[in-house]
């Protein structure tokens, strides 16, 4: 028979997982809230003082007028001025509307991507969905260096919304498609037009699909076919091509004129001491760490073991994926911090890193899954202590989080008001305006009550008035 302290343990460890049960509950509705609330603040989608002159660009000259402008006198990112221009031709009404659904659409497909590659048990669909839809949100998009780039259309285009090219190509090979013309013109078109989003985004791209395509075919792997072959050799042309355009653009020089130009060799030796400085500094590491173990305990509260496929841990090189991943990440930090193509407008710092951060999160995922699977069977036998502690830690994070971004909204919200005094003004066609605006940045550049400022100068043209007053208030 047991003893009275092997009951009384049995009852508290039945007793936690009731508990445990209902928070699992109460963080499900607690993330469903503020996703809700997330999407509600696309409403206050708002221009930061440079992305005036793009609007007025667009409609003064047209859209394909103002891409072939943008692109011989300011750079070569064709696809964003594509998209941009088809968003400023939309009433601000409905611009939101717009990248709302961009932001949804997102979701879906990652959803699709998961339902493929995970168990397809609808309880653990269910399970998956949530736990890495949960990650990708609270992890990915509601992180403060982010807010600005979802909620600002010029930003979001370039910076975010090419994500949904991205996880729409791992979709389509995923679910492997027959080669036949029009499919394999879909991976070249995708290719083509990811290219042209942004450089950074561009250099990685291609690089990483160049290394795929060597190994690929230097090297006959079983488990890959040669449709699937074809399919990535279509995109790598789509992205070398549309790489080549993006760079040779004419406006890229212009563009490049106004930042630090430097050598080949300045920039290389400049790039390999910022990276090695941080790996020396093991700065690297502890941002790693610091990614991963949230993630981590992510996978700990919500049982992730579970809703994997059978021995699916058991099966997956992880070292090897960890070590391909390790290297790419050296690799795109060099590159990132690379100046010798200033030609194409490259910035250190802020969000010309997004996509190198974003990687950084992706390859904070595996690693906080191999650390799940070298502590699978401690958690085990110390799966109170341990769901104890998640539980307390997601309950905190929901809390900053959340905190952070209503800080956020509150900002958004002020600033959405004085933008739309500007778009009523625009609407009414007045011909000389008085606007009030806040004296304190909070996108970008501020708009500037000096008429020979360029940020003046924008919103004049945007506005179409001949004379303009800029107050500045406290």
């Amino acid at each position: 028979m047991k003893n009275k302290n092997q009951i009384g343990e049995l009852d508290i460890i039945k007793i936690f997982f009731k508990i445990k049960n209902l928070f699992t509950l109460i963080i499900g509705i607690l993330i469903f809230f503020l996703f809700i609330f997330f999407l509600y603040q696309f409403k206050d989608v708002s221009l930061a003082s440079d992305d005036f002159c793009q609007a007025w660009l667009v409609l003064k000259k047209g859209l394909i007028n103002s891409i072939i402008d943008s692109y011989n006198g300011w750079s070569g990112r064709f696809s964003y001025y594509l998209s941009i221009g088809l968003v400023f031709l939309i009433p601000k009404t409905f611009q939101f509307i717009v990248l709302l659904s961009c932001f949804l659409f997102n979701f879906e497909i990652l959803k699709k991507i998961f339902n493929l590659i995970f168990d397809q048990k609808e309880i653990d669909k269910n399970r998956i969905n949530f736990i890495f839809l949960s990650i990708f949100f609270l992890f990915f998009v509601l992180d403060e260096r982010f807010y600005s780039l979802i909620f600002n259309p010029v930003l979001n285009l370039t910076y975010f919304f090419p994500l949904t090219f991205i996880f729409l190509i791992i979709y389509l090979l995923l679910i492997n498609l027959k080669n036949n013309f029009f499919n394999l013109f879909i991976y070249f078109l995708l290719g083509f037009l990811i290219s042209g989003f942004q450089e950074n985004l561009m250099f990685f791209l291609f690089f990483s699909f160049l290394v795929i395509i060597l190994f690929v075919f230097t090297y006959r792997i079983k488990l890959m076919n040669k449709d699937l072959k074809i399919k990535l050799l279509s995109l790598f042309i789509g992205i070398f091509i549309g790489g080549i355009v993006m760079y040779l653009a004419p406006g890229n020089r212009i563009r490049g004129g106004h930042f630090m130009p430097l050598s080949f060799f300045e920039s290389i030796d400049r790039s390999l001491n910022l990276v090695a400085n941080d790996l020396l500094s093991l700065s690297f590491f502890y941002s790693l760490i610091t990614r991963s173990l949230p993630i981590y305990l992510f996978f700990v509260f919500f049982n992730l073991r579970s809703a994997f496929k059978k021995n699916f841990l058991n099966q997956i090189n992880l070292e090897i994926i960890l070590l391909v991943l390790f290297i790419f990440n050296i690799f795109f930090k060099i590159l990132s911090n690379f100046q010798g193509f200033y030609v194409v407008g490259f910035l250190l710092g802020g969000r010309q890193l997004s996509y190198l951060f974003y990687f950084e999160i992706f390859f904070s995922i595996f690693f906080a899954l191999f650390f799940y699977k070298l502590t699978l069977n401690f958690i085990e036998k110390k799966s109170l202590l341990f769901n104890y502690f998640s539980l307390i830690f997601i309950f905190c994070l929901i809390f900053i989080k959340s905190y952070g971004f209503f800080k956020f909204v509150n900002q958004l919200n002020f600033y959405s008001t004085y933008e739309k005094k500007i778009f009523e003004i625009k609407e009414k066609k007045l011909k000389s305006a008085i606007i009030n605006l806040p004296n304190h940045p909070f996108q970008l550049e501020q708009i500037s009550d000096k008429k020979d400022n360029w940020s003046y100068q924008c919103l004049k043209n945007f506005l179409d008035v001949k004379d303009l007053k800029v107050v500045k208030i406290n």
